[in-house]
């Protein structure tokens, strides 16, 4: 396959022409137009905003913010889990991933964050009461998935904190990379991604008791759904000059343009899309799995955030 190459500054025809690479490998992942941010399910909504009202996450400056996150989170989990027919499963992930959207966000105290998994494990109270609902939010959705899977969110919340705190840190954002740097980068990515929890969450043990019927496909589900996300935030954080991001890091530790990591990645994950193709032949579990994979795609259109209007207008019109 040819990618087209792009030139810096960022050309938004050519972008939008290498990114329809991947957008092409899910023919339903868009409608013909995505005029305005799709109206969610209003059943999962009331299920979402009945366990905030209980849980009293009132954070002053913050209140607003707080609920901006569980807005989008909402939609991630209708947009991309829409195949899951248990509305309070679907509000289970909604609000798992508004808290983790709030942490992603160095909305809570550092200490907070860095006491989360020590407390976790020991059954203490945490020192925010965030952190207390991840903790409770982990638990409810072991109810829904078989061991593994289950397992899975646990290890994936844990790894999630533990890299994004340390990550934090000035000494770590600052360490020097290169190509012998490359291993450390994705390592971080794969931890930071919270792919296990979210490949876990695509086969709940209701529509898929046996973990056998899927399990082969586990790693190149984590590393998609993390890619996926890094692709399509790309323009939004190269508008941005953000160079803390796994493409911009990476392109430093390959001696790479941003623009060729960006190729490089595309062309990485169209190979495991193909792969899981192959894994799981046709199916339910294929279906399904399309079916995620394309749900994420067209999240990253809907939601404002990602400014992909600018550069696919046509499906705005």
């Amino acid at each position: 396959m040819t990618i087209p190459v792009i030139q810096t500054p960022i050309d938004k025809r050519q972008l939008a022409e290498t990114l329809r690479a991947i957008i092409d490998e899910f023919p339903g992942a868009l409608p013909k137009s995505l005029s305005g941010f799709q109206d969610a399910d209003p059943a999962v909504g009331e299920a979402i905003q009945r366990r905030l009202r209980a849980w009293d996450l009132q954070d002053g400056k913050n209140n607003d913010i707080f609920k901006n996150k569980f807005i989008s989170a909402h939609h991630v989990a209708v947009t991309a889990y829409e195949h899951i027919p248990s509305i309070d499963l679907q509000a289970e992930i909604a609000l798992y991933t508004g808290l983790l959207f709030i942490i992603d966000d160095a909305l809570i105290d550092s200490h907070a964050v860095a006491e989360f998994v020590p407390r976790l494990c020991s059954g203490s109270r945490q020192l925010h009461p965030v952190l207390d609902r991840v903790a409770e939010t982990c638990h409810s959705l072991q109810k829904f998935y078989p061991a593994f899977g289950a397992n899975s969110i646990y290890a994936s919340t844990i790894d999630f904190v533990s890299s994004d705190h340390f990550q934090s840190q000035d000494k770590v954002r600052n360490l020097p990379l290169g190509r012998d740097s490359v291993p450390y980068v994705k390592f971080m990515r794969e931890k930071d991604s919270i792919g296990a929890a979210y490949a876990a969450f695509i086969w709940p043990k209701d529509s898929f008791p046996n973990s056998v019927e899927y399990i082969q496909v586990f790693p190149d589900t984590i590393a998609c759904i993390g890619f996926i996300n890094d692709i399509f935030s790309y323009y939004k954080e190269a508008k941005a000059e953000e160079k803390g991001t796994y493409i911009a890091k990476l392109a430093v530790a390959n001696e790479r343009s941003e623009i060729e990591e960006l190729e490089h990645l595309i062309v990485h994950v169209i190979s495991l899309v193909q792969r899981v193709r192959r894994v799981l032949k046709a199916g339910k579990a294929r279906d399904t799995w399309e079916s995620v994979m394309g749900g994420f795609i067209r999240f990253h259109f809907q939601a404002p955030r990602y400014e992909l209007q600018e550069i696919f207008s046509e499906l705005f019109a």
